[in-house]
């Protein structure tokens, strides 16, 4: 093999790695995203299941302050007891906010899980970029999903048809 033929070699090398490369780090991030979204949803799914188990309100709060999610419960005798703290991704903001049915600030946000498995609902939409997402948790079960985009509150939605049909 000539000098010249390595060389060819070597620059072809070159030309894949600098083409393949901006795919890795694209597949990367969407990892990443993809991971902070569900653990998101596992937190308000842990407050749930905690709530139920200890038979005490157990909060998820959205802090500003040091961009995290917290999940805790408040009692008189033990004060503040912190069971998952998950730090908000570089970059992610409050686009929008609701507790039971009421807009508010992000920095208000919290949602209280209730021992018998029922929340405050609501939903809040963060975004990351471009992209927007939104953890919404249901009223009557307590349960949370995530949704692209911006969300409507559980609390406000309402079946079309019982408008229009009464029951007997």
């Amino acid at each position: 093999m000539t000098f010249i033929e390595t060389i060819l070699g070597v620059a072809l090398l070159g030309l894949l790695a600098s083409a393949v490369s901006p795919n890795l780090v694209a597949l990367h991030e969407s990892r990443l995203k993809r991971t902070f979204r569900a653990e998101t949803r596992l937190c308000a799914l842990l407050a749930r299941e905690t709530s139920i188990r200890t038979g005490v309100e157990t909060l998820l709060i959205l802090d500003d302050a040091q961009n995290t999610f917290r999940v805790v419960q408040e009692t008189s005798e033990e004060g503040e007891t912190e069971f998952k703290r998950l730090a908000l991704r570089s970059g992610t903001t409050t686009l929008a906010a609701s507790i039971g049915g009421v807009d508010t600030e992000g920095s208000e946000w919290r949602q209280t899980f209730y021992p018998d498995g029922t929340a405050d609902g609501g939903a809040l939409t963060l975004g990351e970029g471009k992209e927007s997402f939104s953890l919404v948790i249901e009223p009557t079960s307590g349960a949370a999903r995530i949704e692209e985009g911006t969300a409507q509150d559980p609390t406000q939605t309402r079946w079309e048809a019982g408008n229009l049909e009464t029951r007997l």
